[in-house]
Parts: structure tokens; C-alpha cells; sequence
């Protein structure tokens, strides 16, 4: 029984994918983003040691900003990547150039800023403090995003076709969302983005 419905579980899939490819992935990354926020949330509330108090505002900023920038704009960097760069005729000379372009280039100069900015723009911060907190996290969020999806993205571009990338990386997708959460949301919303950073200097 277990087995059939998961036979048809990833045909429906299988078939929505090739249908409604932007649709699907959307979803799809948008149901991990906020199950990944609300896994961060809950984390921080037994840290805590408080009942959970969940913040929709929080997650809204984090699971918009994922679902266009995965489900969308990850649709098209996947599809160009594997048009530029086969994974067919290079093998893994191929999976870690692009690797290096989506980890490095990418996520590095393009995700992360625009991460910041968006969901700064979501909680009311102006650009010079969403630029302030960028660059006091900035490290921390490039190492849990390379992290988290350097060694997803060398098995994905070795083994997964195309079409199927941004689903299949949205897995990983839930665990950075719980990670990129509890970082750019330590401080909470009564600390100054100037303070915060000034107590990301004094961190060992």
C-alpha cells in the first residue's frame, strides 16, 4: 500500500512538474520555507524556555522571498546551468563547475543581499540598516548556506535532471531555512541592527 501511493505520489508529481513547472516549484518550496521558519521559531521558544508566540509577519518575509527566488529565478538558474554546462557530457567536472558558480557567485553575491534587503523591507528597515545587519551576518549566513547546500548541490548536479533540481534541492531547502531563520532573527525586533553588530564583533 505504502509503496503504491508513493508510485503515485511522485507520477502526480512527476506530471505537475512537466505541466505547471514554475507553479509546482513554487509550492513546493514555499510549504518547506514556512515548515523550516516555524521549525526555527520553535527552537527559539524552547531555547527560551517561553510558549511559542508565532510571528506570521517573520515568516511571510522569509517564505516570499524563498518561494520567488527558488521556485522562480531557481527554475531559470537550474535550466541554464544545465543548458550551458550538460551534465551529460562532463561528469563531475561539469557537477562541480556548477557548484562553483551557484555556491560562490550566486548564492554569495546575488541570494544573500537580496535575502536581507527583502525581508529588511518586510520588518520596516531602511536600506543603510538592512545593508548594516547584511554585513554583520553576511559570513555567518554564507557558511550555513554553503553548508547546507554545497554538498546538496554536487549530488544534485551529478545525479538529478533538471527539471527536477528545484525540488529536490528544496529539501535542503528546509534545513536553511531553520538555519538563515535563527540567524538573521537572533537579535529580535527590539535590538538595533548597530547593536546587533557591534555584538557580532564581540562574538569569539
Amino acid at each position: 500500500m505504502a509503496r503504491r501511493f508513493c508510485s503515485w505520489a511522485a507520477s502526480a508529481y512527476t506530471g505537475a512538474i512537466g505541466r505547471h513547472p514554475i507553479p509546482t516549484k513554487m509550492v513546493t518550496v514555499a510549504g518547506l520555507t514556512v515548515t523550516g521558519d516555524l521549525n526555527a521559531q520553535s527552537i527559539e521558544a524552547i531555547k527560551q524556555q517561553r510558549l511559542l508566540n508565532f510571528d506570521g509577519q517573520r515568516s511571510l518575509a522569509l517564505t516570499s522571498f524563498c518561494t520567488l527566488w527558488a521556485g522562480v529565478a531557481g527554475h531559470f538558474w537550474y535550466n541554464l546551468m544545465e543548458k550551458t554546462m550538460p551534465q551529460a557530457t562532463g561528469g563531475w567536472r561539469v557537477a562541480l563547475a556548477k557548484v562553483f558558480w551557484t555556491q560562490c557567485v550566486w548564492n554569495s553575491l546575488f541570494y544573500l543581499p537580496a535575502f536581507y534587503f527583502w525581508t529588511g523591507a518586510w520588518h520596516g528597515r531602511t536600506m543603510e540598516e538592512s545593508a548594516v545587519k547584511l554585513r554583520a551576518e553576511y559570513w555567518h549566513s554564507l557558511t550555513a548556506c554553503w553548508s547546507t547546500f554545497g554538498l546538496g548541490n554536487i549530488l544534485l548536479f551529478k545525479c538529478v535532471p533538471a527539471q527536477y533540481q528545484v525540488s529536490v534541492i528544496s529539501f535542503a531547502q528546509f534545513t536553511f531555512s531553520t538555519m538563515i531563520s535563527l540567524i538573521a532573527n537572533r537579535d529580535g525586533p527590539a535590538v538595533q541592527p548597530q547593536q546587533h553588530c557591534i555584538e557580532e564583533l564581540m562574538m569569539p
